[in-house]
C-alpha cells in the first residue's frame, strides 16, 4: 500500500484565500504562503477548451491516475513539471522544457496535486491549494488547508467534511455535499469517489489502523453534488477514470476492477494483485513487490520492469505517468526515479539528501 505519509498530507481540505471566498461566500483575509513565493491578488486564467487528460497537454487538470497518486508530475504543452523530495525543507517544483531538457525550480516547498488551467499551474502546498504562472510567479491562494484537489472544467474540486467547487475566474466557493469524499472523478457527466461514510464506526477504526490509502465504497452523483447512491458494498482504492470508465483496486484482492457508468456492469481486469494502479494514456501501470508493470485495458501484461530492473524491492511507492515515462519514489530514500518506457531505461531524477 502507498505511504501514509504522503496519502495523509494530501486528505485536509478548507477554504480560505487570498481576495476568494469561504463556502458560504464570505471575503476572508488573504494567507501568506509558507513556499518561497509571493502570494498576489487573485486573477482569472485563460480559459482552456476541453477536459483533462494526459496526452491532450492542452487540457485541464491532470490524469486522475496521477492525481490519485499524488499528482506530483504533470505534462503541459512544451514543459513537464514535477514536485521532488518528501522532505518539505527540501523540496521543490521543477519545470522541464522538453525540447531543450532545460530544469528550472520555480518554487521551494512539499507540493503534490499539480493540475493545470488555461497559463496557470495549480499545486497543494502545506498551507492549501495555490496557482502560479508557469515561472513560479504571479502566486494566488486558494485555501489554508493541504488537499487533494482536481481541477475540472473551469473549477476546482476538493474536499473538507463535504465536497466543495471553486469557480476559478470569481475565486467564489460552493459547497456541494456534506459527504466526506475521497478520490473525486469525473466520468459519464457525473462526479465519483470513494467515501466511508456508510461503513460502521468499528470498520472505519480497523481501517484508519493500516497504512490507509484512499480506500472507501464507490459512489456516484451529479456534478452538483445532487442524487448521491452508493453503487456497491465493496471497498476499493485507486479510483481512476479513463476514456468514460472507472478502475480501481479491490481491497480484498487487490486485483484491478473496471466499472462501467452507463451500464453499472463492474469486470474484473486482472488475475494478479496489485499495490497501487495508474490508468493513462489508454494502458494501466501497476506497482508490487514483483516490480512495475504496464497492462493493456484488458489486462494482458505489455511490459515487466522487475525488481533486477529497478534495483530494489517496491515495498511501497506511487506512479505517475507523463511523456511515455513512469515516475515513482522509493519512499525509504525519497528519491524520484524516472523509467522511459520507450528506451526500456531507469534514471534518479531527484536524490533526497
Amino acid at each position: 500500500m502507498r505511504n501514509p505519509v504522503l496519502v495523509l498530507a494530501l486528505i485536509a481540505f478548507v477554504v480560505s484565500a487570498s481576495g476568494c471566498t469561504q463556502p458560504g461566500g464570505e471575503p476572508v483575509t488573504p494567507q501568506p504562503s509558507s513556499s518561497e513565493v509571493a502570494t498576489t491578488t487573485p486573477r482569472p486564467s485563460s480559459p482552456p477548451t476541453s477536459s483533462a487528460g494526459v496526452g491532450d497537454d492542452t487540457k485541464p487538470g491532470n490524469s486522475s491516475g496521477n492525481l490519485t497518486n499524488g499528482g506530483y508530475v504533470l505534462p503541459a504543452g512544451d514543459y513537464l513539471f514535477y514536485a521532488a523530495g518528501l522532505v518539505p525543507a527540501d523540496s521543490q517544483i521543477y519545470r522541464v522544457d522538453t525540447r531543450t531538457s532545460q530544469k528550472q525550480a520555480i518554487a521551494k516547498g512539499f507540493f503534490a496535486s499539480l493540475n493545470i488551467y488555461g497559463d496557470k499551474l495549480f499545486f497543494s502546498d502545506p498551507d492549501g491549494i495555490v496557482s502560479c504562472s508557469f515561472d513560479g510567479e504571479n502566486v494566488t491562494r486558494y485555501t489554508d488547508t493541504q488537499t487533494r484537489f482536481i481541477v475540472h472544467d473551469d473549477a476546482i474540486y476538493y474536499s473538507d467534511q463535504g465536497i466543495y467547487t471553486i469557480d476559478i475566474a470569481s475565486g467564489k466557493a460552493t459547497k456541494l455535499s456534506d459527504a466526506a469524499a475521497m478520490n473525486l472523478v469525473f466520468a459519464a457527466e457525473n462526479m465519483f469517489y470513494l467515501s466511508l461514510d456508510d461503513l460502521d464506526e468499528e470498520t472505519v477504526d480497523d481501517l484508519l489502523m493500516g497504512d490507509l490509502p484512499s480506500v472507501g465504497q464507490l459512489y456516484q452523483a451529479s456534478k452538483n453534488g445532487t442524487g448521491a447512491r452508493k453503487l456497491d458494498e465493496e471497498l476499493v482504492w485507486d479510483l481512476n477514470e479513463w476514456d468514460e470508465m472507472l478502475y480501481y483496486l479491490s481491497w480484498d484482492s487487490g486485483r484491478i476492477e473496471k466499472f462501467n457508468p452507463l451500464t453499472s456492469e463492474t469486470t474484473q481486469v486482472s488475475q494478479d494483485s496489485y499495490d497501487n494502479i495508474n490508468v493513462s494514456g489508454g494502458k494501466i501501470y501497476g506497482s508490487n513487490q514483483d516490480g512495475i508493470f504496464v497492462l493493456d485495458l484488458s489486462g494482458n501484461t505489455l511490459k515487466t520492469y522487475d525488481t533486477d530492473f529497478i534495483g530494489f524491492v517496491l515495498r511501497e511507492t506511487d506512479l505517475n505517468v507523463a511523456n511515455e515515462s513512469i515516475f515513482f519514489h522509493e519512499f525509504a530514500s525519497g528519491s524520484l526515479y524516472r523509467i522511459d518506457t520507450d528506451l526500456d531505461t531507469i534514471e534518479v531524477l531527484y536524490a533526497q539528501e
